[in-house]
């Protein structure tokens, strides 16, 4: 009987923290989901995909950094819209690049105008 309990406790020790742990900090279905949203997109022939080919971003573990790549709408793991979501997701050390310089929606706004075309100033001097 003691024998049988020490195989299951050292078989236990040996699954446990491969499979039963996840980083400090995160649960199992957060490191699942990184995986899954960090893994290399399958681009694979599906039937009913359609035609349309879009560029978009996905996570290269060899080189470490984000890349574009023609994507064929189906099989969404792994496929990014844009760089800096793949680098804040995928990557916290990749720098983003000047398209991070100025993100969506600071732009400086002007009041509306009325008219289509704007006034000519002329300077009497």
């Amino acid at each position: 009987m003691v024998n049988a309990h020490a195989s299951f406790v050292a078989v236990l020790m040996t699954v446990v923290p491969i499979y039963g742990t996840a980083p400090s900090g995160t649960t199992s279905l957060q490191t699942r989901l990184h995986k899954r949203e960090c893994s290399e997109p399958l681009m694979e022939e599906v039937r009913f995909c359609g035609n349309l080919r879009i560029w978009r971003y996905f996570y290269n573990h060899t080189s470490q950094q984000c890349h574009q790549f023609y994507w064929d709408n189906c099989l969404a793991d792994g496929v990014h819209m844009t760089r800096i979501d793949c680098a804040k997701k995928c990557n916290l050390k990749e720098q983003p690049g000047i398209c991070a310089e100025h993100p969506a929606g600071t732009c400086a706004t002007y009041q509306p105008t009325s008219s289509y075309y704007p006034k000519k100033v002329t300077s009497t001097t």
